[in-house]
């Protein structure tokens, strides 16, 4: 899912800011999510699936709560 997201983003040449801007969310939130630390609701993962293009498996996929950490020593 990140890397779909991060190669859209770069293939639109979109910022942080206007990814915030278009879910209305703020740029650290919207930042956090897009690197699989948060979770979107259907209605924000629609459109941040509409600005960049993702797949339906994306927009779902940013729906799921992350799991936090993963592959980290503790």
């Amino acid at each position: 899912m990140t890397l779909a997201i991060l190669s859209a983003k770069m293939q639109k040449q979109a910022t942080w800011a206007q990814i915030a801007e278009a879910t209305g969310l703020s740029e650290v939130f919207a930042t956090s999510a897009c690197l699989g630390q948060n979770t979107l609701s259907k209605t924000e993962a629609e459109k941040l699936g509409d600005m960049l293009g993702l797949s339906g498996d994306v927009v779902t996929a940013l729906q799921i709560f992350p799991t936090k950490g993963q592959g980290q020593d503790v």
